[in-house]
Protein backbone atom coordinates (compact mmCIF):
# COMPACT_ATOMS: atom_id res chain seq x y z
CA UNK A 1 0.00 0.00 0.00
CA UNK A 2 2.96 2.33 0.84
CA UNK A 3 4.31 2.02 -2.72
CA UNK A 4 1.01 3.22 -4.18
CA UNK A 5 1.13 6.48 -2.18
CA UNK A 6 4.60 7.54 -3.49
CA UNK A 7 3.55 8.66 -6.99
CA UNK A 8 0.89 11.00 -5.63
CA UNK A 9 3.54 12.79 -3.53
CA UNK A 10 5.67 13.27 -6.67
CA UNK A 11 2.69 14.65 -8.54
CA UNK A 12 1.98 17.08 -5.70
CA UNK A 13 5.60 18.21 -5.77
CA UNK A 14 5.47 18.82 -9.55
CA UNK A 15 2.15 20.64 -9.26
CA UNK A 16 3.46 22.90 -6.47
CA UNK A 17 6.62 23.57 -8.47
CA UNK A 18 4.58 24.47 -11.55
CA UNK A 19 2.40 26.92 -9.62
CA UNK A 20 5.52 28.51 -8.10
CA UNK A 21 7.04 28.93 -11.60
CA UNK A 22 3.89 30.59 -12.97
CA UNK A 23 3.66 32.97 -10.00
CA UNK A 24 7.35 33.84 -10.34
CA UNK A 25 6.92 34.50 -14.07
CA UNK A 26 3.99 36.82 -13.48
CA UNK A 27 5.92 38.76 -10.83
CA UNK A 28 9.06 39.09 -12.94
CA UNK A 29 7.62 39.52 -16.44
CA UNK A 30 3.86 40.00 -16.24
CA UNK A 31 3.49 38.52 -19.74
CA UNK A 32 2.16 34.99 -19.34
CA UNK A 33 -1.30 35.83 -20.69
CA UNK A 34 0.18 37.76 -23.64
CA UNK A 35 2.45 34.90 -24.67
CA UNK A 36 -0.42 32.46 -24.49
CA UNK A 37 -2.64 34.75 -26.62
CA UNK A 38 0.08 35.12 -29.25
CA UNK A 39 0.55 31.36 -29.32
CA UNK A 40 -3.19 30.84 -29.91
CA UNK A 41 -3.16 33.49 -32.63
CA UNK A 42 -0.41 31.64 -34.47
CA UNK A 43 -2.58 28.51 -34.61
CA UNK A 44 -5.62 30.25 -36.14
CA UNK A 45 -6.70 29.20 -39.62
CA UNK A 46 -6.84 32.08 -42.06
CA UNK A 47 -8.95 32.41 -45.19
CA UNK A 48 -6.87 31.48 -48.24
CA UNK A 49 -6.15 34.33 -50.65
CA UNK A 50 -3.89 32.73 -53.27
CA UNK A 51 -4.93 31.48 -56.70
CA UNK A 52 -6.10 27.86 -56.47
CA UNK A 53 -5.13 27.48 -60.13
CA UNK A 54 -1.64 28.85 -59.45
CA UNK A 55 -1.92 31.00 -62.59
CA UNK A 56 -1.23 34.61 -63.36
CA UNK A 57 -3.93 36.68 -65.05
CA UNK A 58 -2.31 36.15 -68.46
CA UNK A 59 -1.96 32.41 -67.89
CA UNK A 60 -5.61 32.20 -66.88
CA UNK A 61 -6.74 33.91 -70.09
CA UNK A 62 -4.52 31.61 -72.16
CA UNK A 63 -6.08 28.54 -70.48
CA UNK A 64 -9.60 29.44 -71.65
CA UNK A 65 -11.18 28.62 -75.02
CA UNK A 66 -9.77 31.34 -77.26
CA UNK A 67 -12.26 31.02 -80.10
CA UNK A 68 -15.40 30.66 -78.02
CA UNK A 69 -14.64 33.61 -75.72
CA UNK A 70 -13.00 35.97 -78.22
CA UNK A 71 -15.77 38.58 -77.88
CA UNK A 72 -15.60 38.35 -74.09
CA UNK A 73 -11.81 38.82 -74.08
CA UNK A 74 -12.15 41.98 -76.18
CA UNK A 75 -14.24 43.62 -73.42
CA UNK A 76 -11.97 42.81 -70.46
CA UNK A 77 -10.02 45.40 -68.53
CA UNK A 78 -6.87 43.35 -69.00
CA UNK A 79 -4.99 42.61 -65.80
CA UNK A 80 -7.75 44.03 -63.60
CA UNK A 81 -9.21 41.19 -61.53
CA UNK A 82 -9.67 39.98 -57.95
CA UNK A 83 -8.53 36.53 -56.80
CA UNK A 84 -11.58 35.05 -55.06
CA UNK A 85 -10.72 34.37 -51.39
CA UNK A 86 -11.68 31.24 -49.49
CA UNK A 87 -11.82 28.83 -52.42
CA UNK A 88 -9.40 26.48 -50.69
CA UNK A 89 -10.01 27.33 -47.03
CA UNK A 90 -12.37 29.73 -45.28
CA UNK A 91 -12.08 30.84 -41.67
CA UNK A 92 -15.46 30.41 -39.97
CA UNK A 93 -15.73 32.54 -36.82
CA UNK A 94 -12.08 31.97 -35.85
CA UNK A 95 -12.84 28.43 -34.75
CA UNK A 96 -13.05 26.14 -37.77
CA UNK A 97 -12.00 25.83 -41.38
CA UNK A 98 -14.34 25.16 -44.30
CA UNK A 99 -13.06 23.86 -47.64
CA UNK A 100 -16.43 23.68 -49.38
CA UNK A 101 -17.38 27.33 -49.93
CA UNK A 102 -18.83 28.23 -53.35
CA UNK A 103 -18.82 31.91 -54.42
CA UNK A 104 -22.13 33.31 -55.61
CA UNK A 105 -23.05 36.97 -55.19
CA UNK A 106 -21.07 40.14 -55.72
CA UNK A 107 -21.53 43.86 -55.22
CA UNK A 108 -19.45 47.00 -54.85
CA UNK A 109 -20.47 48.87 -51.71
CA UNK A 110 -18.56 52.07 -51.08
CA UNK A 111 -14.88 51.21 -50.74
CA UNK A 112 -15.54 47.48 -50.58
CA UNK A 113 -16.02 44.68 -53.08
CA UNK A 114 -18.11 42.00 -51.35
CA UNK A 115 -18.47 38.36 -52.41
CA UNK A 116 -20.99 35.94 -50.88
CA UNK A 117 -20.46 32.18 -50.60
CA UNK A 118 -22.28 29.15 -49.22
CA UNK A 119 -21.02 25.79 -47.97
CA UNK A 120 -21.41 22.56 -49.92
CA UNK A 121 -18.88 20.36 -48.11
CA UNK A 122 -21.67 18.35 -46.46
CA UNK A 123 -22.52 17.00 -49.95
CA UNK A 124 -19.04 15.65 -50.70
CA UNK A 125 -18.86 12.03 -51.90
CA UNK A 126 -15.25 12.09 -53.13
CA UNK A 127 -12.71 11.26 -50.43
CA UNK A 128 -10.38 14.00 -51.71
CA UNK A 129 -12.00 16.34 -49.20
CA UNK A 130 -13.34 15.55 -45.77
CA UNK A 131 -17.12 15.58 -45.71
CA UNK A 132 -18.57 17.95 -43.12
CA UNK A 133 -21.23 16.58 -40.85
CA UNK A 134 -23.13 19.85 -40.88
CA UNK A 135 -23.59 22.63 -43.40
CA UNK A 136 -21.56 25.62 -42.27
CA UNK A 137 -22.94 29.13 -42.20
CA UNK A 138 -22.66 31.28 -45.31
CA UNK A 139 -20.05 34.02 -45.48
CA UNK A 140 -19.09 37.32 -47.05
CA UNK A 141 -15.54 37.94 -48.27
CA UNK A 142 -14.68 41.64 -48.10
CA UNK A 143 -12.01 43.15 -50.36
CA UNK A 144 -10.75 46.66 -50.95
CA UNK A 145 -12.18 47.68 -54.32
CA UNK A 146 -9.22 49.93 -55.18
CA UNK A 147 -6.21 47.95 -53.95
CA UNK A 148 -7.92 44.58 -54.64
CA UNK A 149 -6.61 43.31 -51.29
CA UNK A 150 -8.51 40.83 -49.11
CA UNK A 151 -9.70 42.40 -45.83
CA UNK A 152 -11.80 39.92 -43.84
CA UNK A 153 -14.38 37.13 -43.82
CA UNK A 154 -17.77 37.75 -42.24
CA UNK A 155 -19.93 34.85 -41.07
CA UNK A 156 -23.64 35.44 -41.70
CA UNK A 157 -26.51 34.23 -39.54
CA UNK A 158 -27.77 31.88 -42.25
CA UNK A 159 -26.81 28.75 -44.19
CA UNK A 160 -28.76 29.77 -47.29
CA UNK A 161 -27.50 29.92 -50.89
CA UNK A 162 -26.76 33.70 -50.72
CA UNK A 163 -27.09 33.67 -54.50
CA UNK A 164 -26.75 37.40 -55.06
CA UNK A 165 -25.91 40.75 -53.52
CA UNK A 166 -27.00 44.29 -54.39
CA UNK A 167 -26.16 47.67 -52.89
CA UNK A 168 -28.40 50.66 -52.21
CA UNK A 169 -25.98 53.62 -52.01
CA UNK A 170 -28.64 56.06 -50.82
CA UNK A 171 -29.45 54.16 -47.63
CA UNK A 172 -26.12 52.26 -47.50
CA UNK A 173 -27.92 48.91 -47.41
CA UNK A 174 -26.67 45.62 -48.83
CA UNK A 175 -29.37 43.24 -50.06
CA UNK A 176 -28.79 39.48 -49.76
CA UNK A 177 -30.83 36.92 -51.70
CA UNK A 178 -32.20 34.31 -49.29
CA UNK A 179 -33.82 31.74 -51.59
CA UNK A 180 -34.26 29.21 -48.76
CA UNK A 181 -36.73 31.46 -46.95
CA UNK A 182 -38.12 33.33 -49.97
CA UNK A 183 -36.98 36.73 -48.73
CA UNK A 184 -34.37 39.40 -49.39
CA UNK A 185 -32.30 40.05 -46.28
CA UNK A 186 -30.73 43.43 -45.54
CA UNK A 187 -27.41 44.43 -43.98
CA UNK A 188 -26.09 47.89 -43.18
CA UNK A 189 -22.78 49.00 -44.64
CA UNK A 190 -21.96 50.25 -41.15
CA UNK A 191 -22.01 46.64 -39.89
CA UNK A 192 -19.62 45.58 -42.65
CA UNK A 193 -17.26 48.44 -41.79
CA UNK A 194 -17.24 47.45 -38.12
CA UNK A 195 -16.18 43.92 -39.03
CA UNK A 196 -13.38 45.20 -41.26
CA UNK A 197 -12.14 47.73 -38.72
CA UNK A 198 -11.96 45.07 -35.99
CA UNK A 199 -8.73 43.89 -37.62
CA UNK A 200 -9.68 40.21 -37.41
CA UNK A 201 -9.53 37.77 -40.31
CA UNK A 202 -12.95 36.56 -39.14
CA UNK A 203 -15.00 37.69 -36.17
CA UNK A 204 -16.00 35.34 -33.39
CA UNK A 205 -19.71 36.10 -33.84
CA UNK A 206 -22.11 35.87 -36.74
CA UNK A 207 -23.30 39.11 -38.33
CA UNK A 208 -27.02 39.57 -37.78
CA UNK A 209 -29.24 41.07 -40.47
CA UNK A 210 -30.06 44.66 -39.51
CA UNK A 211 -33.54 45.15 -40.90
CA UNK A 212 -36.75 43.29 -41.48
CA UNK A 213 -36.49 41.04 -44.52
CA UNK A 214 -38.37 41.87 -47.72
CA UNK A 215 -41.01 39.23 -48.40
CA UNK A 216 -40.80 38.39 -52.12
CA UNK A 217 -44.42 37.22 -52.19
CA UNK A 218 -43.82 33.58 -53.10
CA UNK A 219 -41.14 34.44 -55.63
CA UNK A 220 -37.77 32.75 -55.06
CA UNK A 221 -35.01 35.40 -54.99
CA UNK A 222 -31.99 34.01 -56.86
CA UNK A 223 -30.39 37.22 -58.12
CA UNK A 224 -30.81 40.94 -57.44
CA UNK A 225 -30.07 44.41 -58.74
CA UNK A 226 -30.74 47.83 -57.23
CA UNK A 227 -31.19 50.64 -59.74
CA UNK A 228 -32.64 54.12 -59.23
CA UNK A 229 -34.79 53.40 -56.15
CA UNK A 230 -36.04 50.00 -57.35
CA UNK A 231 -34.99 46.47 -56.37
CA UNK A 232 -35.17 43.94 -59.20
CA UNK A 233 -35.50 40.31 -58.10
CA UNK A 234 -34.99 37.36 -60.44
CA UNK A 235 -35.45 33.63 -60.02
CA UNK A 236 -33.11 31.02 -61.46
CA UNK A 237 -35.12 28.61 -63.59
CA UNK A 238 -34.39 25.73 -65.92
CA UNK A 239 -36.36 25.26 -69.12
CA UNK A 240 -39.33 23.80 -67.30
CA UNK A 241 -42.74 25.31 -68.16
CA UNK A 242 -44.16 24.02 -64.89
CA UNK A 243 -41.90 26.22 -62.80
CA UNK A 244 -43.61 29.22 -61.30
CA UNK A 245 -42.20 32.50 -62.68
CA UNK A 246 -39.86 30.36 -64.79
CA UNK A 247 -38.53 33.28 -66.83
CA UNK A 248 -39.80 36.40 -65.10
CA UNK A 249 -38.22 39.07 -62.93
CA UNK A 250 -40.26 41.19 -60.51
CA UNK A 251 -39.76 44.71 -59.18
CA UNK A 252 -40.02 46.14 -55.65
CA UNK A 253 -39.85 49.77 -54.60
CA UNK A 254 -37.36 50.96 -51.99
CA UNK A 255 -39.85 50.16 -49.22
CA UNK A 256 -40.10 46.54 -50.30
CA UNK A 257 -43.54 46.88 -51.90
CA UNK A 258 -44.13 44.68 -54.94
CA UNK A 259 -45.02 46.52 -58.14
CA UNK A 260 -47.29 43.90 -59.60
CA UNK A 261 -47.59 45.25 -63.13
CA UNK A 262 -43.82 45.36 -63.70
CA UNK A 263 -42.87 41.80 -64.63
CA UNK A 264 -39.80 41.53 -66.87
CA UNK A 265 -39.11 38.57 -69.14
CA UNK A 266 -35.61 37.13 -68.67
CA UNK A 267 -33.70 34.15 -70.12
CA UNK A 268 -33.63 30.74 -68.45
CA UNK A 269 -30.61 29.83 -66.33
CA UNK A 270 -30.17 33.50 -65.33
CA UNK A 271 -27.68 33.95 -62.46
CA UNK A 272 -27.11 37.69 -62.20
CA UNK A 273 -28.49 41.02 -63.41
CA UNK A 274 -27.21 44.60 -63.59
CA UNK A 275 -28.25 47.87 -65.26
CA UNK A 276 -26.13 50.42 -67.11
CA UNK A 277 -26.59 53.69 -68.99
CA UNK A 278 -24.92 54.11 -72.39
CA UNK A 279 -25.52 56.75 -75.07
CA UNK A 280 -28.64 58.09 -73.33
CA UNK A 281 -30.19 54.63 -73.16
CA UNK A 282 -30.54 52.16 -70.28
CA UNK A 283 -29.52 48.54 -70.74
CA UNK A 284 -30.06 45.40 -68.70
CA UNK A 285 -27.22 42.87 -68.62
CA UNK A 286 -27.91 39.28 -67.56
CA UNK A 287 -25.42 36.55 -66.73
CA UNK A 288 -26.77 33.05 -67.46
CA UNK A 289 -25.11 29.67 -67.01
CA UNK A 290 -25.87 26.04 -66.29
CA UNK A 291 -23.51 23.07 -66.10
CA UNK A 292 -19.80 22.59 -65.52
CA UNK A 293 -18.88 22.06 -69.15
CA UNK A 294 -21.20 24.49 -70.92
CA UNK A 295 -20.25 28.07 -71.76
CA UNK A 296 -22.12 30.82 -69.95
CA UNK A 297 -23.72 33.76 -71.75
CA UNK A 298 -23.97 37.49 -71.20
CA UNK A 299 -27.15 38.95 -72.71
CA UNK A 300 -27.95 42.64 -73.21
CA UNK A 301 -31.45 44.16 -73.40
CA UNK A 302 -32.55 47.69 -74.21
CA UNK A 303 -34.89 49.02 -71.52
CA UNK A 304 -37.53 51.76 -71.37
CA UNK A 305 -38.95 53.78 -68.48
CA UNK A 306 -42.41 53.13 -67.08
CA UNK A 307 -44.73 55.81 -65.72
CA UNK A 308 -43.78 54.84 -62.15
CA UNK A 309 -40.06 55.24 -62.88
CA UNK A 310 -39.20 51.56 -63.00
CA UNK A 311 -37.78 49.86 -66.08
CA UNK A 312 -39.39 47.50 -68.57
CA UNK A 313 -37.72 45.44 -71.25
CA UNK A 314 -37.99 46.95 -74.74
CA UNK A 315 -36.05 44.46 -76.85
CA UNK A 316 -33.13 42.07 -76.76
CA UNK A 317 -29.94 43.44 -78.31
CA UNK A 318 -27.79 40.30 -78.33
CA UNK A 319 -25.39 38.12 -76.35
CA UNK A 320 -21.98 36.46 -76.40
CA UNK A 321 -20.34 33.51 -74.66
CA UNK A 322 -18.47 33.78 -71.33
CA UNK A 323 -16.45 31.22 -69.35
CA UNK A 324 -18.48 28.44 -67.72
CA UNK A 325 -20.35 28.84 -64.45
CA UNK A 326 -20.67 32.62 -64.32
CA UNK A 327 -22.75 33.78 -61.37
CA UNK A 328 -23.74 37.21 -60.09
CA UNK A 329 -22.68 40.46 -61.80
CA UNK A 330 -22.47 44.08 -60.68
CA UNK A 331 -21.77 47.38 -62.41
CA UNK A 332 -19.99 50.43 -61.01
CA UNK A 333 -19.14 53.17 -63.47
CA UNK A 334 -17.70 51.55 -66.59
CA UNK A 335 -16.69 48.37 -64.75
CA UNK A 336 -18.69 45.15 -65.03
CA UNK A 337 -17.75 42.66 -62.29
CA UNK A 338 -18.48 38.96 -62.87
CA UNK A 339 -18.25 36.23 -60.23
CA UNK A 340 -17.46 32.59 -61.14
CA UNK A 341 -18.04 29.43 -59.09
CA UNK A 342 -16.08 26.98 -61.30
CA UNK A 343 -12.88 27.17 -59.21
CA UNK A 344 -14.50 26.08 -55.94
CA UNK A 345 -13.09 22.83 -54.59
CA UNK A 346 -16.46 21.17 -55.06
CA UNK A 347 -16.63 21.74 -58.83
CA UNK A 348 -12.95 22.04 -59.73
CA UNK A 349 -12.08 18.73 -58.06
CA UNK A 350 -15.42 17.00 -58.74
CA UNK A 351 -16.01 16.23 -55.08
CA UNK A 352 -19.40 14.79 -55.95
CA UNK A 353 -17.92 12.59 -58.70
CA UNK A 354 -20.02 14.32 -61.37
CA UNK A 355 -17.09 15.62 -63.42
CA UNK A 356 -14.63 18.48 -63.10
CA UNK A 357 -15.53 21.96 -64.31
CA UNK A 358 -13.83 23.26 -67.46
CA UNK A 359 -12.74 26.77 -68.49
CA UNK A 360 -12.15 27.37 -64.80
CA UNK A 361 -11.90 30.94 -63.49
CA UNK A 362 -10.78 31.66 -59.92
CA UNK A 363 -11.09 35.43 -60.13
CA UNK A 364 -13.68 38.17 -60.20
CA UNK A 365 -13.24 39.33 -63.79
CA UNK A 366 -13.70 42.98 -64.72
CA UNK A 367 -14.99 44.12 -68.13
CA UNK A 368 -15.73 47.50 -69.66
CA UNK A 369 -19.47 48.16 -69.75
CA UNK A 370 -19.10 50.40 -72.80
CA UNK A 371 -17.09 47.81 -74.70
CA UNK A 372 -19.55 45.08 -73.73
CA UNK A 373 -22.65 46.89 -74.94
CA UNK A 374 -20.90 48.27 -78.03
CA UNK A 375 -19.58 44.83 -78.93
CA UNK A 376 -23.04 43.29 -78.80
CA UNK A 377 -24.75 46.19 -80.60
CA UNK A 378 -22.08 46.23 -83.32
CA UNK A 379 -22.09 42.46 -83.55
CA UNK A 380 -25.83 42.43 -84.22
CA UNK A 381 -25.45 45.23 -86.75
CA UNK A 382 -22.75 43.33 -88.62
CA UNK A 383 -24.86 40.20 -88.76
CA UNK A 384 -27.84 42.20 -89.98
CA UNK A 385 -25.76 43.96 -92.64
CA UNK A 386 -24.34 40.66 -93.83
CA UNK A 387 -27.87 39.40 -94.30
CA UNK A 388 -29.33 42.44 -96.08
CA UNK A 389 -26.35 42.88 -98.40
CA UNK A 390 -27.27 39.55 -99.90
CA UNK A 391 -30.52 41.14 -101.10
CA UNK A 392 -30.70 42.74 -104.56
CA UNK A 393 -29.75 46.42 -104.66
CA UNK A 394 -32.81 48.48 -105.44
CA UNK A 395 -32.88 51.79 -107.28
CA UNK A 396 -35.25 54.46 -108.63
CA UNK A 397 -37.94 52.94 -110.80
CA UNK A 398 -41.07 54.59 -112.24
CA UNK A 399 -40.42 57.68 -110.12
CA UNK A 400 -40.25 55.71 -106.83
CA UNK A 401 -37.05 56.00 -104.73
CA UNK A 402 -35.85 52.62 -103.50
CA UNK A 403 -33.44 52.29 -100.55
CA UNK A 404 -30.10 50.80 -101.46
CA UNK A 405 -27.92 48.72 -99.13
CA UNK A 406 -26.03 51.71 -97.71
CA UNK A 407 -29.32 53.44 -96.86
CA UNK A 408 -30.57 50.35 -95.05
CA UNK A 409 -27.29 50.08 -93.18
CA UNK A 410 -27.44 53.68 -92.02
CA UNK A 411 -31.07 53.33 -90.99
CA UNK A 412 -30.34 50.23 -88.95
CA UNK A 413 -27.36 51.75 -87.15
CA UNK A 414 -29.29 54.94 -86.41
CA UNK A 415 -32.16 52.97 -84.88
CA UNK A 416 -29.74 50.84 -82.85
Amino acid sequence: MGRKNKPSKQVDFIRIGGIFFIVLSIVLFGEVDTVEAESNKDTLVYTSTESVLDKSYEELIDSLDQDMFADYFSTLEMGHSYIIPGLDKTNIRNEKVCSGMIPQGICVAGEYLIISAYDKSHMVTNSALHKSQYKQKSVLYVMDVESRQYLTTITLDTTCHVGALAYNPDDEIIYVADSANGVVQRLSLEGIKACVESGNDAGEDVLEFDFEAIDTMGYTPSFLAYYQDYLYVGQFARMNPKELFSNQMVVFDQNGVLIEQDTITIPHYAQGVAFADWKEETYMLISASYGRNKPAALSVYLMENQDDGSLQRKRKVGKFACPNMSEDIDIQGDSLYTCYESASNFYRLSLDNNGESSNVVDRIMVSSVKKTIAKIVTGDAERYIERITELPIQYMEHGIVRMDVDDRRRLFLRLS
